[in-house]
């Protein structure tokens, strides 16, 4: 920071007239301010300046190039101002510090990169819709399809969910391949997975079967942004478009998104209890 300031100072003459080829209006005006400062300022409290007025530009009146030696003034005038010290960070707790490290460090609920179908339905049985919606934001590339897949047919899965289940793993991506004529079959068995998925998905989706419609996802952010939306078009990767795992309008409806409030922790693929909880158990 403080070579950068030395610079624009000593150089003062060709900041500005460098400045004045890149930028015009407001832009200028705001920039110009640092080259009058610059020009002005004895070095010490033009490097004050540098190093924290900007930090805020809301301290400073932007101002024309007329009033650079008032500009000066004002600057100079913060620069003297008494400082009010920062408090000092707190510290955290060794100890607590300790048991953050065993908590991440502690066994896992499962890991969902690890899993097959059954053994992640079996430990996502008891969870709620949010923790589900946590997991789904978290997971990555293929090796999780089968804690997708267990996601997928969980009793509580939220319409929001499973929309972003769909845009997350590209259902819509495969649809050129189904319109080329490729067989399913002819795909491996991660993408089998994905498969099933999918079609599991656009059931519970078109037949409204899903027991809430309650988190934002990332396909109708999407769809949002274009003209489509709400209508369909004759784009073949629009979800009302698709040769396999179609979506109707209504499965597609506008949700009210809610913040998701999950009593889990994931780390990527890695799923932790909270560690409010897991400190609660441990003291048990």
């Amino acid at each position: 920071m403080k070579g950068t300031a030395t610079a624009i100072q000593t150089n003062y003459a060709a900041f500005v007239n460098e400045i004045r080829e890149k930028q015009s209006g407001k832009a200028l005006e705001e920039t110009m301010m640092s080259g009058w400062a610059a020009h002005f300022l004895p070095l010490d409290l033009f490097e004050f300046y540098y190093s924290y007025a900007m930090v805020d530009q809301n301290a400073f009146t932007i101002i024309a190039n007329a009033d650079a030696k008032k500009a000066a003034s004002k600057v100079r005038t913060f620069a003297q101002r008494p400082k009010t010290p920062k408090p000092a960070p707190k510290l955290e707790d060794a100890e607590e510090k300790a048991l953050r490290q065993e908590w991440q460090e502690s066994p896992p609920i499962f890991r969902a990169y690890a899993e097959t179908p059954e053994s992640a339905t079996a430990k996502i049985a008891e969870m709620s819709a949010d923790d589900l919606h946590e997991i789904t934001m978290n997971l990555t590339d293929e090796t999780d399809a089968p804690t997708a897949l267990a996601i997928a047919r969980h009793p509580r899965l939220d319409r929001g969910t499973a929309l972003e289940l769909l845009y997350r793993f590209s259902a819509s991506s495969y649809q050129v391949y189904w319109r080329r004529g490729r067989e399913e079959d002819s795909f491996d068995e991660l993408d089998q997975m994905f498969f099933e998925m999918f079609e599991t998905l656009a059931r519970r989706l078109n037949t409204g079967e899903l027991s809430s419609s309650r988190f934002e996802n990332r396909l109708h952010a999407a769809l949002a942004r274009s003209e489509d939306w709400g209508k369909g078009s004759d784009d073949p990767y629009h979800p009302t478009n698709w040769v396999k795992w179609r979506l109707t309008p209504a499965a597609l409806a506008k949700i009210r998104a809610r913040p998701h409030h999950p009593r889990i922790h994931c780390d990527h693929s890695v799923v932790l209890p909270r560690f409010e909880d897991w400190k609660a158990a441990r003291t048990r």
